[in-house]
């Protein structure tokens, strides 16, 4: 499920970017004291991601502008959740990311659903992280004198790689938040890689990039198990680090509203 969230600029503010921490700050600040409060410190995965914040008409201006209209998409599997911070975003007079103050618009829910889909088009809209752990280094064909405990994907390195630590990750999510076991199996048929991206983000102090990919994925089929794991996939976000909105992906086609 998704809620898109529609903002107004208060005052005209100077873009920035990348704003990363802000917004998954603000979530965080809109779902404390409440039954999902201990997400924010638990160290399992945090089922949510968002998109970036991006003006309703087609603009390449660098400030966020009055008279503008910007949108802000958060998805999750829980639907409780993204109606619990919803509620909770109503009750704001202001919202604050970083230095842009915004006045809450309009909130919609909506859902991705590819249960109809013969064919299916997906793309990434922030950089998909992919880590792999030194224990898989030997299996990848990836240098033994390399001693960091993990790797970021990058192409140099084989697609297999990315694509098996992509699935496995998807699978564990999957596994976690429904509390059953389910029989792993290839999920995806054609990717497009399009490019590395390195995103610098302050986190505990120190500037850290962060290196993740932009792809496009294609699929001639779907069966209803793949679907089912496909659409699960799509509200947590692919790969890791999607509370910090990485990961964060669409589908070509635009959907009907509720």
């Amino acid at each position: 499920m998704r809620v898109l969230i529609k903002l107004k600029p208060k005052i005209e503010t100077n873009f920035f970017f990348p704003y990363y921490l802000q917004v998954q700050g603000l979530i965080y600040h809109l779902i404390k004291n409440t039954k999902f409060s201990k997400i924010h410190s638990q160290k399992l995965y945090k089922f949510f991601c968002f998109s970036h914040i991006f003006p309703e008409k087609n603009s390449q201006s660098k400030i966020f502008r009055k008279n503008n209209l910007y949108n802000l998409i958060i998805s999750s599997p829980n639907k409780d959740f993204l109606k619990t911070l919803a509620q909770n975003l109503i009750e704001k007079e202001e919202i604050k990311i970083e230095k842009a103050i915004f006045i809450l618009k309009e909130i919609k829910f909506f859902d991705l659903s590819i249960k109809k889909r013969k064919k299916l088009k997906i793309v990434s809209v922030s950089p998909i992280i992919i880590r792999i752990p030194k224990k898989r280094y030997q299996e990848y064909k990836i240098s033994s004198k390399i001693s960091y405990p993990s790797l970021y994907w990058r192409p140099e390195y084989p697609l297999e790689a990315f694509l098996r630590q992509l699935e496995a990750n998807i699978f564990k999510k999957y596994k976690e938040y429904h509390q059953k076991e389910i029989e792993e199996f290839p999920i995806f048929q054609k990717l497009i890689f399009k490019k590395s991206v390195s995103i610098p983000l302050n986190l505990h102090r120190q500037k850290v990039n962060f290196i993740g990919s932009l792809w496009e994925f294609h699929f001639d089929f779907l069966d209803e198990k793949t679907k089912e794991i496909l659409e699960f996939a799509i509200d947590c976000g692919f790969g890791e680090k999607n509370s910090m909105g990485f990961g964060f992906v669409n589908l070509e086609k635009k959907v009907k509203m509720k």
